[in-house]
């Protein structure tokens, strides 16, 4: 999938074709446990370790979706998480 991806975050474009991005790469599952197609490779994308967890326990509409349309669903909340962790790190630690 990483590959197939081109080492790139699907969420924010995280390029793991740099050192030391690769090392924060991993692949998001598109699907919720126990759904068919959840193992499918179609429905497993590139995603950096944050975007992949940024919104790993909301509840997706996923049925009849592309993964193309699962990844633009899912990448506006994840955007707004970073943007948020952003803020803070903004503000907080590196004023």
């Amino acid at each position: 999938m990483l590959r197939r991806d081109g080492f790139v975050c699907r969420y924010c474009g995280l390029d793991g074709t740099v050192w030391p991005n690769w090392l924060y790469l991993s692949w998001d599952h598109l699907l919720p446990p126990r759904h068919p197609l959840r193992d499918d490779p179609a429905y497993i994308v590139a995603a950096c370790r944050f975007c992949n967890e940024a919104c790993n326990r909301t509840f997706w509409d996923v049925e009849g979706k592309t993964p193309d349309e699962l990844v633009a669903q899912k990448r506006p909340f994840v955007l707004a998480v970073r943007e948020r962790y952003q803020a803070f790190w903004e503000t907080e630690v590196h004023p």
